[in-house]
């Protein structure tokens, strides 16, 4: 899908976050709003690419499959403030919705559990 142009690659990622992906937060034991972004995807190919481009920029990426409907579906799982913050700087959104909450989420930081 993307050959060899390191800009085309971010401005395609980002356009893909933007329209299919997500940012938001998920309680664990030790963090009230740890971050997820998160990008699904049915096209193994496209989730492979934006892998490759999230992996170049230094983003510690996990891929995941599993059965949609009797179909494989595959996606891109970000976890972290670190992840965030650098997913932030790195690619981000333009989607403002998405850009403000993950700015926000960034901003508040960890929230302790328990606390």
């Amino acid at each position: 899908i993307i050959k060899d142009n390191k800009d085309f690659e971010v401005a395609f990622t980002k356009g893909v976050f933007d329209t299919d992906g997500c940012v938001l937060t998920r309680d664990n034991k030790f963090t009230v709003n740890y971050p997820n972004i998160v990008l699904g995807s049915r096209s193994r190919k496209l989730i492979l690419e934006i892998n490759k481009t999230l992996g170049a920029l230094g983003l510690n990426v996990r891929l995941t499959q599993h059965l949609d409907r009797g179909k494989l579906h595959y996606t891109v799982r970000l976890y972290g403030f670190k992840q965030l913050s650098l997913f932030n700087s790195r690619v981000g959104f333009l989607n403002p919705y998405k850009a403000q909450k993950a700015m926000k989420i960034q901003r508040d930081g960890p929230i302790r559990a328990g606390s």
